[in-house]
């Protein structure tokens, strides 16, 4: 399933985009509708210019079942059956069954079971569950992850991490307070070389 900005789908051409999502419903005020019965703007003015224009949106009550690929950021705070991806960045606060991929992803209260990986930074939050691997530039995590941590830069466990799994990372950081049951392998491209000489004895 393609999930882009259904406004502009409604502008070019509603009947033939939606036929290719006929699967897909909008949740709202506890009734179902489903799109592929409802082409017409009033379905879409629900939705704010500002969240049209600048985000895909994912509200409570709304399921999707299917991927959602957006060049926009998209915001979750439904439930999405399927993988994620965006050109801009991911921001869930609702439930995702399947794998995320952006240039920064932000889970703040959120539920994902799948791999998360962004070109820039994971930030983990909340009362947030993770199980699945997170890969990134940077990796703050403040909630709980159970999976295989890589960060190419740094990871941040605050104090209320609770993270089961491995580490890899060029840097780390431990509040005081935070729970990590993983083995941890530091990476540095940067290092030097370290001679035997500066741990000689010299006994």
């Amino acid at each position: 399933m393609e999930y882009k900005d259904f406004q502009n789908q409604v502008q070019q051409d509603v009947i033939k985009e939606l036929e290719v999502i006929d699967a897909f419903d909008i949740i709202e005020d506890e009734q179902r509708v489903a799109v592929i019965d409802s082409c017409d703007e009033s379905v879409f003015s629900r939705y704010s210019a500002s969240d049209t224009d600048n985000s895909s949106v994912i509200s409570n009550g709304m399921v999707v079942d299917g991927d959602v690929n957006s060049d926009k950021q998209v915001s979750v705070s439904g439930r999405v059956n399927g993988n994620v991806a965006s050109a801009s960045d991911v921001k869930v606060n609702g439930l995702v069954v399947g794998d995320i991929k952006a240039a920064n992803v932000q889970l703040n209260d959120a539920k994902v079971h799948g791999n998360s990986k962004a070109a820039g930074k994971i930030i983990v939050d909340g009362n947030s569950i993770i199980v699945g691997n997170l890969s990134a530039n940077d990796i703050s995590v403040n909630s709980k992850v159970k999976g295989v941590i890589t960060a190419v830069s740094n990871v941040d466990f605050k104090e209320s991490a609770l993270v089961v799994g491995d580490v890899v990372t060029g840097a780390i950081h431990m509040d005081e307070g935070s729970r990590v049951n993983a083995s941890i392998m530091l990476t540095n491209k940067n290092a030097v070389e370290i001679s035997d000489d500066e741990f000689d004895l010299g006994v």
